[in-house]
């Protein structure tokens, strides 16, 4: 019974979230999205008087923020390449 439970330890303890984290050096652009769409969430939640349009004025913040993080890395490309 315990036999199974030391063989599957060493596979458990092999990544440790803080001192070996996940590669995601090429897909960070991905975790952008939920980033921002939690901030918005909080943000609107403590600056709405009511909660009846939550989602719809978190998905317009949400939309706001991430065209205009596009626009400025648009922008600044533009600046390190061609300047």
């Amino acid at each position: 019974m315990i036999m199974p439970l030391l063989t599957y330890l060493p596979t458990a303890l092999a990544w440790r979230p803080f001192l070996d984290p996940l590669d995601f050096h090429e897909l960070w652009y991905l975790l952008l999205p939920p980033l921002v769409f939690g901030i918005s969430l909080v943000y609107k939640a403590l600056k709405l008087p009511t909660l009846e349009r939550i989602w719809l004025d978190t998905t317009r913040l949400a939309a706001y923020i991430l065209v205009l993080i596009s626009l400025a890395a648009v922008a600044l490309f533009g600046i390190v390449e061609y300047f």
